[in-house]
């Protein structure tokens, strides 16, 4: 369970910077931090770094089709680089409430291709995120724009790791983080230090990194369109048996 100070400290000794009973300054400690912080906003940017994904439920309002999402928008949440799926509710009071699955959100091409875009309906059956940057917000539009106020838009976004808000907080990490931030942040602590990193740091930093991004991957179903031409009515391919089997 290593903090920040534990983090920099064990890099710099990778790197010769430190021996082993050595402790970091204060300036050292600091530009430690700036690297350690750049670096974990850095994996924020990179789906496969990025192990888990967050659930949230947000109430839509009669006649609004745009919502701001981000620290402080409408949709009160981190703004996320991808939306890995969207559900809708239709009535947030029914019970069981029933959660139906939208999919990924349109791309700027399916959504350019609504010719009205003011339509409306008793709750949507899809969504385009708009990646703008105001303020620190992004933008979500439904569409159709519902015309109630009893339903729900169900965002899966994968969420960061938090980043480190001292040098002394104790943070745990999922198997196999600890490592791979130590032996990363060494290699990008090097420049600063004029110090140059033994072939084995790299190796480690490279594989760890790596282990860590095998260990997110969520893999997906995979399937054909039955619209396809010569598909309609034989199934879905099955890869094991190299053949159709079942209907769709």
């Amino acid at each position: 369970m290593p903090s920040a100070t534990d983090l920099i400290t064990r890099s710099l000794r990778l790197l010769g910077v430190l021996d082993a009973t050595d402790t970091p300054s204060a300036e050292d400690l600091a530009i430690g931090k700036i690297a350690l912080d750049d670096f974990v906003d850095g994996l924020g940017a990179e789906r496969a770094s990025l192990y888990m994904v967050t659930r949230s439920v947000y109430p839509l309002t009669s006649g609004t089709a745009a919502y701001t999402i981000g620290t402080g928008g409408a949709f009160n949440q981190v703004r996320p680089v991808w939306i890995e799926g969207a559900s809708v509710r239709p009535s947030r009071t029914a019970s069981p409430a029933i959660e139906i699955p939208l999919g990924r959100p349109l791309t700027l091409a399916e959504y350019q291709a609504i010719p009205v875009k003011t339509t409306t309906g008793p709750y949507p059956t899809a969504c385009y995120y708009d990646h703008n940057w105001v303020a620190g917000l992004g933008t979500i539009t439904v569409y159709p724009v519902p015309d109630n106020s009893v339903c729900d838009l169900v965002l899966y976004t994968p969420t960061a790791a938090t980043g480190f808000a001292d040098l002394s907080t104790v943070y745990t990490f999922p198997p196999g983080w600890a490592r791979m931030y130590r032996y990363c942040l060494a290699i990008e602590l090097a420049s600063d230090f004029d110090a140059q990193p033994s072939a084995r740091v790299q190796q480690i930093a490279k594989e760890s990194l790596a282990v860590v991004k095998r260990a997110n991957f969520r893999p997906t179903d995979a399937s054909l369109d039955p619209a396809m031409p010569g598909l309609r009515g034989v199934g879905r391919y099955n890869l094991n048996t190299d053949g159709y089997g079942g209907t769709y």
